[in-house]
């Protein structure tokens, strides 16, 4: 344990500190993802009890993905990595949709 985090000794996760250690959370949280974590992301613990890390008690966090007060391109090409990271689905019109521009003329 540290801090109340369950540590667990497994040396070639991705995800594994240099000593080794992986935190239990951030192992649960990457197979529930099928990938590791990038380093921008963390893990939360809903319930604030850091040695619950059963998957409904955690949630994905990403730090640092939009720029603070910024120009709308800019803002835009944030959008546009925060979906191609966690939403990509998003990014494609489904055979439904219809072509409609920013102010849906």
């Amino acid at each position: 344990m540290d801090r109340g985090y369950v540590l667990i000794f497994e040396p070639n996760h991705p995800n594994a500190r240099k000593d080794g250690y992986v935190a239990e959370h951030t192992k649960v949280m990457a197979a529930k993802l099928g990938r590791p974590l990038q380093r921008f992301e963390e893990v939360h613990h809903k319930n604030g009890i850091r040695h619950d890390n059963r998957p409904e008690n955690l949630e994905l966090w990403a730090r640092g993905m939009q720029p603070p007060g910024g120009r709308v391109s800019d803002l835009i090409d944030a959008a546009v990595r925060v979906l191609k990271q966690y939403r990509p689905d998003l990014l494609s019109p489904s055979p439904d949709s219809k072509d409609s521009t920013v102010d849906g003329n």
